[in-house]
């Protein structure tokens, strides 16, 4: 028995996809009713901010590989670990995701790589930009601080 069905969506920007989060999201609950419509749609600036050169994909490969290999450090021996990524590199503009704030779309490679170690598996996005200057504020995966973000939630009143 189907009690949800979700389908997500991508934004194109001048044939571009725009990756990160699900630019629409449509969830329809059980016989048919829908439950929820997300929308996260970044508009076009109206004129063109900086024109940069695109890196060669070899070069964004490198980058994410060693991005990787320091996640990898240190959680035992990364000669065992088995690599998977399905969507290979991907190219595109990024989206932060609504709770950051973004001035602007850039070029970045995306990697979505799959770590598997004896019985431990975990799945990583990585980032890196496609462009000599760092357009974005591209955190490695694990880099942002969990204290942070628990010290803004803390100071809320929630009941």
């Amino acid at each position: 028995m189907l009690c949800r069905a979700v389908a997500a969506f991508r934004q194109h920007v001048q044939g571009i996809p725009v990756l990160g989060p699900a630019s629409v999201a449509v969830q329809m609950a059980g016989e048919g009713l829908l439950d929820g419509v997300t929308l996260h749609l970044r508009g076009p600036a109206s004129e063109t901010i900086d024109k940069a050169k695109v890196l060669a994909p070899e070069r964004a490969a490198r980058a994410l590989i060693q991005q990787l290999g320091q996640l990898v450090d240190g959680r035992g021996k990364a000669g065992d670990a088995r690599l998977e990524s399905r969507d290979g590199l991907r190219f595109g503009y990024y989206s932060l995701g609504k709770r950051k704030s973004q001035r602007l779309l850039a070029p970045v490679y995306v990697a979505s790589v799959e770590v598997t170690h004896e019985q431990v598996s975990q799945a990583y996005m990585l980032v890196v930009s496609a462009t000599e200057k760092n357009y974005l504020p591209l955190n490695p995966p694990g880099s942002e601080s969990v204290v942070n973000a628990v010290g803004k939630l803390a100071s809320r009143k929630c009941c």
